[in-house]
C-alpha cells in the first residue's frame, strides 16, 4: 500500500518552474537555450513556467542543469548533485592579462613560507594530474 501512494504522488509531481530558472540563471542560459536542448516547442516552456515542468522531463533536466531529478523532483533527503552525479559546468573562461597580473601581485605579498606551501601544493597537484594521465593513456 505504501508503494502504491508513493507511486501516485511522484506521478503528480512536476518540477517548479522556478528551480529550472534559478539552475538557468546559475549556468548563464536561457529558455531558448533550454528549448532547443530538449528540443520542444517555445508554447511548451511557456506552459512550464505556469504549470511546472511534467516529472518525465526530470532525467534530462538533471543532466542539462547539472543536478539529479530526485532534487528537482523535490524527493525528500535528496542533495543537488547526489552521490553519483557531478556538477555539469561549463569551463571557465582563461583568465585575462589583468587576473593574471594580480593573482602575481597577491602572491608577492604573501609571506615567503606561504608563497612555499603554495608553490609546493601547486607542484602536488600538477605531478597528480600527470600521474592520473600517463595511467589512463596506458
Amino acid at each position: 500500500m505504501c508503494m502504491l501512494r508513493y507511486a501516485v504522488e511522484m506521478k503528480a509531481r512536476t518540477i517548479p518552474w522556478k528551480l529550472i530558472e534559478a539552475l538557468l540563471g546559475e549556468l548563464d542560459k536561457d529558455r531558448q537555450w533550454l528549448q532547443s536542448e530538449l528540443d520542444v516547442q517555445s508554447n511548451t516552456v511557456t506552459n512550464w513556467r505556469t504549470r511546472g515542468v511534467p516529472q518525465s522531463y526530470a532525467g534530462a533536466l538533471g543532466v542539462l542543469l547539472g543536478t539529479n531529478a530526485d532534487y528537482l523532483l523535490g524527493v525528500k533527503g535528496a542533495t543537488r548533485y547526489g552521490r553519483d552525479v557531478a556538477p555539469h559546468r561549463p569551463m571557465p573562461a582563461p583568465p585575462t592579462e589583468a587576473q593574471i597580473g594580480e593573482w602575481i601581485l597577491l602572491f608577492m605579498k604573501m609571506p615567503p613560507e606561504t608563497r612555499e606551501d603554495s608553490l609546493a601544493s601547486a607542484r602536488a597537484t600538477v605531478a597528480a594530474e600527470d600521474s592520473q594521465k600517463k595511467q589512463g593513456a596506458k
